[in-house]
């Protein structure tokens, strides 16, 4: 088990180590359902639903946009649904062939729209579909708008990522994802 040192002060404001089990950071900084901002750890582009065709799904620097946010939910058998924070549509793998492109799909439930976060080398997350593919950044591009795919699992950095939590929680920030908030959604300017 990978532990992480972290100093705290005693009384006598000596510091003392305190071994913390990193399992209880979570993989990647990821901590269960909520909306998150997924940044690849190779490139640091987070992971990008295209406004154009809203399909496609890339990488792109971070603007904190609601295309760039995703709400995890819970799906059956441990897994979760990704759904993107500015029309709803989850994360699909299309193909369980490598090097095939995810997308964006109106969410159905399916068996191809669940995932699997899963600890991968450092304490990144690697993000695996039914199937058994990896999420992956094709040969590990720093370019923006690259499309995101699936691979055989080899957990380089170009498939690991790192959660980072957007809104307050995730669930109530307002986002179309939200159902409380896609009333409030329409009226709101994109930044």
């Amino acid at each position: 088990m990978r532990t992480w040192l972290l100093p705290t002060l005693c009384p006598a404001s000596s510091v003392v180590a305190l071994l913390v089990p990193a399992a209880l950071f979570g993989q990647g900084g990821f901590n269960g359902p909520g909306r998150y901002e997924i940044a690849n750890v190779r490139s640091q582009k987070v992971i990008d639903l295209d406004r154009n065709d809203r399909r496609t799904v890339i990488q792109f620097e971070s603007r904190h946009t609601p295309n760039q946010t995703w709400e995890i939910r819970p799906a059956r058998g441990g897994g979760y649904y990704l759904i993107n924070g500015m029309d709803g549509a989850a994360l699909e793998e299309v193909s369980n062939r490598k090097s095939s492109p995810v997308e964006g799909q109106r969410f159905d439930g399916g068996s191809r729209q669940v995932w699997r976060i899963e600890s991968g080398p450092d304490g990144n997350a690697i993000i695996v579909s039914s199937s058994g593919m990896a999420l992956d950044i094709p040969d590990g591009s720093r370019r923006d708008g690259a499309k995101v795919q699936v691979y055989n699992r080899n957990n380089d950095k170009n498939q690991q990522f790192v959660f980072r939590r957007t809104g307050r929680g995730g669930l109530d920030d307002g986002g179309p994802a939200s159902e409380r908030g896609r009333g409030r959604a329409r009226g709101r300017r994109e930044r």
